[in-house]
């Protein structure tokens, strides 16, 4: 079995721009109850690109979801938060992160950052 994050998470779905809901798999083979992580805390916003360690993106994000998304061939179906993001001229641009680029999952079954 993958380390991935896409493979130790399952039920994740974003509340309003930044509040991602998840159950995560514990060492034990357990999952955990419903947890949240706030990803405002650790992505931002430069331009228009998400950035990292930084925070504030949802402020001036128009939008933002997470949907899971093909990666590579170890990560076949990784969380990939996905926002407009405020440009310097005004307008928005469309960009993600993959997730498993920047946590990672705990003994406990829970999103550490990198």
């Amino acid at each position: 079995m993958s380390d991935s994050v896409g493979h130790r998470i399952k039920d994740d779905r974003l509340e309003g721009k930044s509040t991602l809901h998840y159950k995560g798999l514990k060492n034990d083979k357990t999952w955990t109850a419903d947890q949240t992580l706030n990803l405002d805390k650790y992505f931002g916003d430069s331009d228009g690109y998400f950035v990292t360690p930084s925070h504030g993106y949802a402020e001036k994000a128009k939008d933002a979801e997470e949907i899971r998304e093909y990666v590579d061939e170890k990560r076949p179906d990784e969380p990939k938060l996905r926002a407009h993001l405020l440009r310097n001229n005004g307008e928005y641009r469309y960009q993600g992160v993959v997730l498993d680029d920047y946590f990672d999952v705990d003994d406990d079954g829970k999103l550490q950052y990198l």
